[in-house]
């Protein structure tokens, strides 16, 4: 089993990218385990969303991200803290040969931008936050379809949003997917029904988002943001897009 740093996670994924394969990633962390254990509600939602975070755990089609905090199982069963008991709970319930870490997506952001950018080429993005998403990308002028969820307990428009992504996801390159844990389920469920690529892009979307909504950097799993340029860095990431865009 070979579990991949951020480094290693990003590389797999150009590696795909270059060689033209479809990408399909979900990204699992402490709320999604706490929900599936009934440990502790996240994100508004209910323990049923929980049980469907177990059965999408089981799509094989899909790359499952975790926390990375140690790079071996062994490793793991030696400590007990939540990061700790996240990553092994999610290698013990999905029985991977590889599996890589969502800090990939912010390793990513922090360097060249080498593969996001192109995600939000002919995309549709789902988000609870859609008027922001709207306005950024129509100011930066890409053309961007988006999928309003709500911020809060978004699997209360799970089964709208499934009908609606499997009637129409064939339609794009690239859905994207920025909705809390209800993202991870509708991903296995379209996994096998749409050839696109499958993204969860989770609170990322605040980050490309922050140059004209600066508000959407006050959670804590965007603190990161605080000592770069973020102005300079949307900056780059919109003129990526638009090249990628333009061919």
């Amino acid at each position: 089993m070979i579990i991949m740093n951020g480094h290693e996670t990003l590389d797999y994924l150009l590696k795909k990218f270059h060689n033209k394969e479809r990408i399909v990633f979900s990204r699992y962390g402490d709320g999604e385990y706490f929900l599936m254990t009934s440990k502790k509600l996240s994100g508004g939602e209910t323990f049923e969303t929980g049980n469907l975070l177990k059965e999408s755990l089981m799509k094989k089609e899909q790359l499952i991200c975790t926390v990375y905090f140690r790079s071996t199982y062994e490793e793991l069963t030696k400590i007990s803290c939540r990061w700790a008991n996240t990553q092994r709970y999610i290698i013990e319930n999905s029985k991977r040969n590889i599996y890589g870490t969502g800090a990939f997506l912010r390793r990513d952001y922090l360097s060249e931008c080498s593969l996001l950018p192109n995600f939000f080429v002919d995309c549709l993005v789902v988000t609870g936050h859609y008027k922001e998403t709207v306005s950024t990308f129509k100011n930066e002028k890409i053309n961007c379809d988006v999928f309003e969820m709500p911020k809060n307990k978004a699997s209360d428009k799970y089964l709208k949003a499934r009908n609606y992504l499997l009637k129409n996801g064939k339609n794009y390159k690239n859905v994207i997917f920025s909705c809390g844990p209800i993202g991870k389920v509708l991903i296995s469920d379209l996994v096998s029904e749409v050839s696109c690529n499958l993204i969860d892009f989770g609170s990322m979307i605040n980050v490309i988002l922050a140059k004209h909504h600066h508000s959407l950097i006050k959670k804590w799993t965007v603190s990161w943001t605080r000592n770069i340029n973020l102005d300079k860095k949307s900056d780059l990431f919109f003129r990526k897009v638009r090249k990628i865009i333009r061919g």
